[in-house]
């Protein structure tokens, strides 16, 4: 009796579980059905107004050749397929295979859900993972960007864009370009990898590697990473960059070059303020201030650079040292005025020149 009863089970198990795996494609409605076995045997041929169930989807087309011992769909003419209330697709033509739930649109194909519209020639639609592919350029727009590649992924479950070549993202305020990033409709945040470039009205930064925030604008850049800002260039291993606020800092191996003034600033931290105009340096802090024959090095535990280009300030606190060709010094603070060349110390300073000490 209990070999009948897991025999029964065993078989009742099978036949949900080849039932569910064999959900079959159904023409629910058309004007007119027929067969043509010469062109397209074992096949029901829908026309004019159809309407089709597909795994839980509907579609609506104009033909829709239906081959049903594959399980296996072709459908032409005003294509569009609804997957639940958050996914519309349309097309010039479809095909969708039942037993791999894996569909190909081509022709001015338009994807809509509730965070972006997707736009490209060819689509590849695999329903088990919910996720896109396209080879042939796509754009995908959404409420801030607009974003263009010549090859992607998109997983719907997550929102993210996977693109690849030539990749492009237009904002007002900036143009970002990258061979490769990963790009969340939703949250907006973008991860650059390779060679990537972003340039706004006021500012253009490098880098290999980075995360990008388009909403908020903010960004950390990593790895060969550098911003350039009028006449002033960042260099970093690590560099974080807020464009509304206009402030950027850096940290470690830094380099903060002045193309005006010829000022180099270095150190391991740094932070540089737009709207002021000045920046500061600590950790192994060093400015180098040249000029048409000869240039002063400062070191101090706080370097402090202020002042509008023709009237630059460099300040420098805490065991300071400066030296040049003929001269060097040290003291516990200093200020330098480019402009005028006067150079002012305070508490305890010491002078050394050619001949001698001061």
């Amino acid at each position: 009796m209990d070999l009948k009863k897991n025999i029964l089970l065993l078989f009742l198990f099978v036949f949900i579980s080849i039932t569910a795996q064999d959900k079959r494609i159904e023409i629910i409605h058309a004007d007119f059905l027929e067969t043509d076995e010469e062109n397209y045997p074992d096949a029901t041929i829908g026309l004019g107004n159809v309407f089709i169930e597909v795994d839980g989807a509907t579609l609506r087309c104009k033909k829709a050749i239906l081959y049903n011992k594959n399980n296996y769909l072709q459908a032409l003419g005003d294509v569009i397929l609804n997957q639940g209330d958050t996914i519309i697709q349309t097309s010039k033509y479809i095909e969708y295979d039942g037993k791999t739930k894996q569909s190909l649109s081509w022709g001015d194909v338009v994807l809509k859900n509730e965070s972006m519209t997707l736009k490209t020639d060819t689509l590849q639609f695999d329903r088990i993972s919910q996720q896109l592919y396209y080879k042939h350029h796509a754009t995908i727009e959404d409420k801030t960007n607009i974003l263009e590649s010549k090859t992607g992924n998109y997983f719907l479950n997550t929102n993210k864009f996977q693109a690849e070549t030539d990749v492009i993202i237009t904002n007002p305020e900036y143009v970002l370009k990258s061979n490769h990033l990963d790009y969340y409709t939703d949250t907006g945040l973008a991860y650059l990898y390779g060679k990537s470039t972003i340039k706004g009205k006021e500012s253009f930064i490098y880098c290999e590697k980075g995360f990008y925030d388009t909403k908020a604008d903010k960004s950390h850049f990593t790895k060969n990473a550098y911003i350039l800002y009028n006449d002033r260039r960042i260099d970093g291993d690590s560099l974080y960059y807020d464009r509304k606020k206009g402030f950027a800092s850096a940290t470690m191996n830094i380099i903060m070059t002045d193309t005006i003034n010829h000022t180099v600033l270095k150190g391991n931290y740094a932070e540089y303020f737009q709207k002021k105009d000045s920046a500061f340096v600590v950790k192994k802090a060093v400015a180098i201030s040249k000029t048409e024959k000869d240039s002063i090095y400062i070191h101090g535990d706080t370097l402090l650079l202020t002042g509008k280009p023709n009237k630059r300030i460099i300040r420098a606190y805490h065991h300071v040292k400066f030296f040049k060709s003929d001269l060097s010094g040290k003291c516990d603070s200093l200020h330098s005025n480019q402009t005028t060349g006067l150079l002012k110390m305070f508490k305890k300073p010491i002078l050394w020149t050619e001949n001698g000490q001061i």
